[in-house]
């Protein structure tokens, strides 16, 4: 059964459980914020170790400040059971994403670099994870990743490994863990690895129907290889992968920093090679190096004919090239789409992907559309019977803000790879145009704020707000005078 409240926190929902705890999703009555209250089970209450445990996730946690690591917020007790308060993250699980559709490669490298922060965050501060999988990293509709649940979580020393054989979940488990083992850092770059591996394939390395089976596979079995499950996969992310899936810990990463610029490295290969222009000037440096001498052995007089007629002919061929380039310079017109009525087009960052708004031959109700710039058709991100506009890309790509009129007016965002919208803010402005303020929408560059402006048709002002996606906090950052916009 749910609790109504827990001491000044009213419970809206139970967001899940576990074998110890429960979560639930409540509202601080004092601060008004969403927050994660986790509880201990009722069968739990009585247990020493579980109480234990549950007090070390508190502390553990506590010790972090980190953008990718669930915040704790306090630990209290009300009528004699404890109580974790946390950051309430919104989002999926990298579990429950990845059964409905498969990462882009970017996405897999941009997520996992956050990951590997994350741990290289709580490693820095001597805690070990030892329980990283898939069910415990959040996503959220800005492309954020949240650490979750540091239940198993033990410090750490270079003198003292935790040795708890029985912690954990099985398919993610070292081979250190499944035998009882002295861990380190390392065991959470396994785990990490195990959980790339799912990101990339959509499976697990390692299998079986039965726990024995799964650790026996652990420790002696290989797991197949990533790019034979997904062939796009580069070369050096599977090398990546591999190492941090090495049976022996001292052949993996030696810190999950190392491993984040292992990934980071992975996206800067494919710019161009720098060892290309190197060899280049080693080339140049030889060609310069033998004219000298050839130029050592003829007459000055030769010499500066010679160079003059060069001049000129490098003149001739300047001018020409200057004609050319003002010619290429005039810009070309492409058009993308054949359409009639649509408007608010946004670019993707990289370039690829265009966002816009589209009656669709509906009358006037519009909805929000995207085209892979250099492809046929495309596609409807949204439905609603009220109209949307001003669609606004997040940083990374995978994320869609639009501004919707109507009964339900507000500010929303949906994921591009699927998902439900989600309704960050209300707006007064229930109709599409206002000459006099017309509709805008933006994403900070952290992608942690979507900043708008929202009409006052009585104070007839139009303010500009600031929305902080993870608390939901709506901040006025200008304050016009009644009859004035701004």
């Amino acid at each position: 059964m749910i609790p109504a409240s827990i001491s000044h926190y009213k419970v809206l929902a139970e967001l899940g459980h576990g074998g110890m705890g429960v979560v639930y999703k409540a509202e601080d009555s004092r601060l008004q914020r969403l927050v994660a209250l986790k509880v201990l089970r009722p069968d739990a209450i009585g247990d020493p170790d579980a109480k234990k445990r549950f007090l070390r996730e508190a502390r553990a946690a506590s010790l972090l400040n980190h953008t990718n690591i669930a915040t704790i917020y306090e630990i209290d007790e009300y009528q004699g059971q404890e109580f974790i308060v946390l950051e309430y993250v919104e989002g999926q699980t990298v579990k429950e994403i990845i059964l409905n559709a498969e990462f882009r490669m970017m996405t897999v490298l941009d997520y996992a670099i956050q990951i590997a922060e994350a741990l290289n965050e709580a490693h820095e501060h001597h805690i070990i994870h030892r329980d990283i999988k898939s069910e415990n990293i959040i996503i959220t509709p800005q492309g954020r990743v949240k650490v979750m649940d540091f239940g198993l979580a033990k410090m750490a020393d270079s003198m003292t490994k935790t040795k708890d054989p029985t912690m954990g979940t099985i398919a993610y488990m070292s081979p250190e863990q499944t035998k009882g083992a002295g861990v380190d850092y390392r065991t959470d770059i396994w785990s990490f690895g195990v959980v790339l591996y799912e990101m990339i394939t959509r499976e697990l390395p390692f299998k079986g129907d039965y726990e024995q089976a799964v650790i026996y596979s652990i420790l002696n079995e290989e797991p197949q290889k990533v790019s034979a499950l997904r062939p796009d996969v580069p070369p050096a992310l599977e090398q990546i992968v591999c190492k941090a899936l090495a049976k022996k810990k001292e052949e993996r990463f030696a810190s999950a920093l190392d491993m984040a610029n292992e990934l980071r490295s992975v996206i800067e290969s494919k710019e161009p090679a720098r060892s290309r222009k190197q060899g280049k000037q080693k080339v140049d440096a030889g060609k310069i190096s033998r004219t000298k001498r050839i130029l050592s052995t003829k007459k000055r007089g030769l010499f500066i004919a010679l160079t003059v007629a060069l001049l000129i002919v490098c003149a001739v061929v300047i001018k020409t090239n200057q004609k050319k380039a003002i010619q290429l310079s005039q810009p070309i017109e492409k058009r993308l789409t054949g359409h009639n009525l649509e408007c608010y087009p946004a670019l993707s960052a990289d370039g690829s992907r265009l966002a816009y708004s589209w009656v669709a031959g509906k009358g006037d109700n519009a909805d929000i559309y995207i085209k892979v710039i250099g492809e046929e058709g495309h596609t409807q991100l949204t439905s609603d019977s009220a109209s949307e506009i001003c669609p606004i890309w997040s940083n990374n790509g995978n994320h869609l803000a639009f501004i919707r009129f109507g009964e339900n007016a507000g500010i929303y965002s949906k994921s591009i790879i699927g998902g439900r919208e989600i309704k960050r803010a209300d707006i007064s402005q229930k109709t599409q145009y206002n000459a006099v303020a017309p509709p805008g929408l933006d994403w900070s560059p952290d992608e942690q704020y979507l900043v708008f402006n929202d009409y006052d048709s009585l104070q007839r002002t139009s303010c500009l707000f600031r929305l902080h996606l993870d608390s939901g906090e709506r901040e006025q950052m200008t304050f016009p005078e009644s009859g004035l916009v701004g």
